[in-house]
């Protein structure tokens, strides 16, 4: 879990051109409803909970939910200039 946790910090940090940026609108992830660490470093990247995915994976002989969350380009740009 410790990589997931850094690739997320790390993408959540990346710097992206703005060339490439403009097309970039959203970015989206989904996490086990019962994941509270990847909710948390999603959380402090930024990330808003849109919304639960009821049952929607399969696992261990039983459905699980799921939350997504996403980061628009505006709240991306906006953490930007504050750092």
């Amino acid at each position: 879990m410790a990589t997931i946790r850094s690739e997320i910090r790390r993408l959540s940090r990346l710097e992206v051109s703005s060339a490439r940026a403009r097309y970039i609108e959203r970015i989206e992830s989904v996490t086990d409803a019962d994941n509270v660490p990847s909710q948390r470093v999603l959380e402090k990247s930024g990330f808003r909970r849109e919304g639960v995915l009821r049952k929607r994976c399969f696992d261990r002989g039983e459905y699980r939910d799921e939350y997504i969350y996403s980061l628009l380009r505006e709240e991306w740009e906006k953490a930007r200039e504050s750092r």
